[in-house]
């Protein structure tokens, strides 16, 4: 039993080690997250959705919240539509919502505070898609740019579609994504196991 027990821990150990390398130092997490992007290119439309991506403990965002706000103030000033939405609502274990603390990292980057608009009551990412396109109805808005971290895109987007609102899918731009560190690129890593998952949950559920 000890030989199969050091054995296991051998090639487990392999495995990590392995594994790690290959996040470190291939292009391997770019190879992961290929299925799971979908792009459609910007379009002139009547919003645009940026979909949060989490909130750490301090009350500030994650970096890839950051990089999808920044994307959709990118955007917004570059005139692809006249209205910002901020969809975010308050997390678990969170005392704070989403939605404005993206406000706030929005106006300190350039955002026009007379132009954003905020989905507040979410718990995740289907619930973003209902609740932004109920607020969408409300205004008479007819078509939306959605921002989202590149491997967020394609389960996004086919909320979206299933939902039928006319929608075209942006991915954060490589231009606007944080330099990543080893812990970053695991991270990521982690992010992208977790859509894989969350694909097949939602398809299970009927949301895509």
């Amino acid at each position: 039993m000890g030989n199969k027990w050091q054995k296991f821990l051998y090639f487990f150990g392999s495995f990590l080690i392995i594994l790690f390398l290959a996040i470190e130092i291939t292009p391997f997490n770019d190879l992961l997250a290929q299925p799971l992007v979908k792009k459609d290119g910007r379009q002139k439309s009547d919003v645009i959705i940026v979909l949060g991506g989490g909130i750490k403990k301090d009350g500030t965002l994650n970096k890839q919240t950051q990089e999808r706000v920044k994307m959709g103030v990118v955007l917004s000033q570059e005139e692809y539509a006249p209205y910002l939405l901020l969809a975010g609502g308050q997390a678990k274990n969170r005392l704070w919502t989403e939605s404005d603390i993206m406000t706030g990292y929005a106006l300190s980057i350039g955002a026009d505070p007379l132009k954003i608009l905020k989905e507040s009551a979410s718990k995740n990412t289907y619930e973003n898609a209902v609740n932004s396109l109920a607020i969408m109805a409300n205004r008479g808005d007819k078509n939306a740019l959605v921002v989202t971290s590149p491997y967020h895109t394609k389960r996004a987007c086919a909320i979206f579609e299933k939902l039928t609102a006319e929608i075209y899918c942006q991915p954060v731009n490589k231009s606007l994504l944080f330099r990543q560190g080893p812990w970053d690129k695991i991270i990521y890593f982690k992010q992208m196991i977790r859509e894989y998952g969350a694909i097949i949950l939602f398809k299970i559920k009927g949301y895509i």
